[in-house]
């Protein structure tokens, strides 16, 4: 398999162990500060890993990766971005946030733990960051994270990976999953659905087809999209909460190659984007892979790891598709400009009429639902291309941005003797940039000090 993939990988040797002026993250067990002392190293390369808006706050996540170890810190400004304050800090990296008001909070988080490994916790806050509560997501060792999602503090879903059950290979996939939910926070998590090989359809979805993601407009509506060669613009869409889907099949023709089609980012209860990429088949057609139901071979010895982030934090590559529903997913219809965007580096959406889409130093935006577009051409340095875009009103906006050539492609799978790539290179980090006349020109600004 050829994959493009932003594996960050660096060979920065040092330590961070701040503990000072911080929150506090409280669990059943105790609790500990959040790490929002020492700053990190002078001139270490950090990454913007997320932004969000919630009433009149911006969150903005903030990540250092090196060999062994990462640092993620999260900020919050009340003024546009001009300043920032770190509420958060601990050593890992994000998985998944969101800010439902200026007081509430959820963040999905890895937390680094003794023998190099990693511990997802879920962390919560009712009072602006000021306190955040952590509990543990019912994840067992075999098991991988594929989606999490919630609609406000209380309700969310979990999809995961059972890891031993099912096959795939590049030709046929086959991927067994489990559905979990939550109405009290994660403080209780209750198994909804499982697909495996004993229940290959249970709930209405097929164990056939790779599981993109999940997502909810409400408590009672949801999607979960997928990928496969056969049929790779299906989805299965819920009204009764997570515990019965029904199979849709959404408006592209994926014919040309296998499609990647992300879950749908709610605007509101009915309003919902759903953005497809279109690779070619060939990327898929030399590996095969074949999970097998017996015990996982023991783990390694316990050591440093390259540190490797989820590449959707820096660049999500959401795919140049863009697909739109008013009506809670009923129906879904082709944005028309998308088939002229190229490659898209990243989708913001402001409100249900203002969205933003970008490409290398081209910015899109549109007023009115994605029924006519504005185009603003190079809008960066000629060496600089997007890669996270967020939007806080219709003048102000914020960029990741690299500046800096990354590396090429991975070849081959992994673990085999066709494997290569040419991902080790010097760490780059990126720049954030603000722009203050609705995305027509940006300058860059430092980021917040990460501790």
């Amino acid at each position: 398999m050829t994959a493009a993939r932003l594996a960050l990988l660096f060979l920065v040797a040092a330590s961070c162990t701040p503990r000072v002026d911080s929150t506090n993250i409280t669990e059943a067990s105790g609790s500990w500060p959040s790490f929002t002392g020492m700053a990190v190293p002078a001139n270490t390369p950090t990454y913007i890993a997320g932004f969000d808006v919630a009433a009149t706050d911006t969150w903005l996540t903030e990540s250092w990766f090196t060999t062994g170890h990462s640092h993620t810190g999260l900020f919050r400004s009340s003024d546009n971005g001009e300043t920032w304050s770190q509420a958060l800090g601990w050593d890992g990296w994000p998985l998944w946030q969101k800010h439902f008001s200026a007081a509430s909070a959820v963040v999905v988080a890895e937390f680094e733990e003794a023998g190099y490994r990693l511990h997802a916790r879920l962390l919560s806050t009712t009072d602006a960051g000021q306190h955040w509560l952590a509990r543990d997501l019912p994840i067992s060792d075999d098991s991988t994270i594929l989606s999490i999602y919630f609609v406000n503090v209380s309700d969310g879903w979990l999809m995961l990976s059972p890891g031993s059950n099912g096959s795939f290979g590049c030709d046929q996939v086959k991927e067994s999953v489990a559905i979990l939910r939550t109405q009290d926070g994660g403080a209780t998590w209750s198994e909804i659905v499982r697909v495996d090989a004993q229940h290959p359809n249970a709930g209405g979805i097929s164990i056939d087809g790779a599981k993109d993601g999940l997502s909810f407009a409400s408590p009672s509506t949801g999607y979960i999209t997928t990928s496969w060669l056969e049929q790779g613009n299906v989805a299965y869409a819920t009204k009764g909460g997570g515990d019965s889907w029904t199979r849709v099949t959404l408006p592209f023709d994926q014919s040309a190659g296998i499609a990647y089609t992300s879950p749908p980012a709610w605007l509101t209860a009915s309003a919902g984007l759903i953005s497809v990429k279109i690779g070619p088949r060939s990327l898929m057609q030399p590996c095969t892979i074949q999970r097998s139901p017996v015990a996982p071979p023991p783990l390694p010895s316990p050591g440093p790891w390259s540190v490797e982030a989820p590449s959707a934090l820096v660049a999500p590559n959401p795919g140049s598709l863009l697909l739109h529903t008013s009506d809670a997913g009923a129906t879904w219809s082709t944005v028309a400009e998308s088939s002229q965007w190229g490659d898209v580096a990243s989708i913001a959406s402001l409100d249900t009429n203002h969205w933003v889409v970008v490409n290398g130093g081209n910015l899109w935006s549109t007023a009115d639902a994605g029924s006519t577009w504005k185009t603003n051409r190079q809008v960066l340095d000629p060496r600089c291309s997007f890669a996270l875009v967020g939007f806080i009103d219709q003048a102000t906006g914020l960029a990741s941005t690299f500046c800096q050539a990354v590396a090429g492609e991975i070849e081959g799978c992994e673990h085999t003797a066709a494997y290569k790539s040419d991902w080790d290179c010097p760490p780059i980090g990126n720049s954030l940039l603000v722009s203050r006349d609705g995305g027509h020109s940006w300058s860059q600004v430092g980021k917040p000090l990460l501790r």
